[in-house]
């Protein structure tokens, strides 16, 4: 999935899959979509990008999951190699195993228990963790975007970089 800001404003979504499939969405429009071969989601404004999945485990609020090879939601872990390019992104809600989970794969998250350090960027940890420094056991390097205040995050992955 590729996000855009346009100098206009607009947030521009393009979701490629194969070489031929590509849907590209220009908002702010509310619009629920599902692309053969791509996860369903919401663009609920012109700042966020939301998944709905089920959990394949109990999912916490505020944790980082990954899409299993079974269609469900897990925690993605900093020290699993396996995890690489499976991650979808920040949990919403907290649900039991087979419950729906809200995901914020872009955008911005503001909660009154976040305590962040604004001069840090925030990366994967252990078990669905969000933390500001880089694991000594991580097998790989997930930036999972900024500090906008100390108790709002933007979550905007990059590129996972292996380290081990």
């Amino acid at each position: 999935m590729r996000i855009i800001i346009t100098e206009e404003g607009k947030l521009k979504v393009s979701v490629e899959k194969c070489e031929t499939l590509k849907t590209v969405i220009e908002s702010p429009k509310v619009l629920k979509t599902t692309v053969q071969g791509v996860v369903p989601y919401t663009l609920v404004s012109s700042e966020k990008v939301i998944v709905e999945k089920v959990a394949g485990e109990t999912i916490g609020s505020h944790k980082i999951v990954k899409l299993g090879n079974d269609g469900y939601l897990y925690y993605a872990s900093c020290d699993s190699l396996g995890d690489v390019e499976k991650i979808l992104g920040l949990s919403l809600n907290s649900a039991d195993p087979g419950g729906s989970v809200r995901v914020l794969t872009f955008g911005r998250c503001e909660d009154t228990s976040f305590n962040f350090d604004v001069s840090k960027p925030i990366y994967l940890g252990k078990n669905g963790a969000v933390v500001q420094s880089i694991d000594n056991e991580a097998v790989f390097i997930q930036r999972l975007g900024r500090v906008l205040k100390n108790n709002e995050i933007l979550i905007d992955l990059d590129e996972p970089i292996i380290i081990s």
